[in-house]
């Protein structure tokens, strides 16, 4: 732990404010391009359906279970069950955290489960086409918000000292 702790700047060092220029920086160019480059509409994709074989869902599963070991809301929630000393408790949160984080995940599988996937898609679709570009808008003024509080946090850095943070 000790060899962790030497490795890693500290608080109020000016590696933190290099790192949250280049972040800024590169969500401000990303939605810069985004925004004003010119789009060459593609060929629409004929969209296939994915058999549903065990070997898929498995591996599926598979794929959410190693992925949790890199989701820091997965280590709060362990050591939240572990405080509790109770083991209900501890599954209770266990299956409120899946449940919320794979969400999405458990609708398709509900959906292709009771063989509705096909009407989920359509409908899925028909909201995409219909609020694409409010969406992406409010996603990228997001970004550049998160931006320029990384840029204010820089300049609070440079003539303050200290970040904001």
């Amino acid at each position: 732990m000790d060899i962790l702790k030497s490795m890693v700047p500290g608080d109020n060092s000016p590696v933190w404010a290099v790192l949250e220029f280049v972040v800024s920086v590169f969500i401000l160019v990303w939605v810069l391009r985004r925004l004003f480059s010119a789009r060459k509409k593609k060929g629409e994709k004929e969209k296939k359906a994915v058999d549903g074989r065990w070997i898929k869902y498995l591996s599926t599963g598979f794929a959410f279970a190693i992925s949790c070991f890199t989701d820091p809301t997965y280590y709060a929630v362990i050591l939240m069950g572990g405080e509790t000393e109770n083991f209900l408790t501890a599954t209770l949160l266990l299956t409120i955290w899946f449940v919320v984080s794979q969400f999405m995940a458990l609708i398709v599988y509900a959906a292709n489960g009771l063989n509705l996937l096909d009407k989920l898609v359509a409908w899925v679709d028909k909201l995409k086409a219909k609020n694409r570009k409010p969406i992406t808008y409010t996603f990228y003024a997001v970004f550049v918000i998160i931006a320029v509080v990384l840029l204010m946090d820089i300049g609070s850095y440079l003539f303050d000292g200290r970040y904001l943070f």
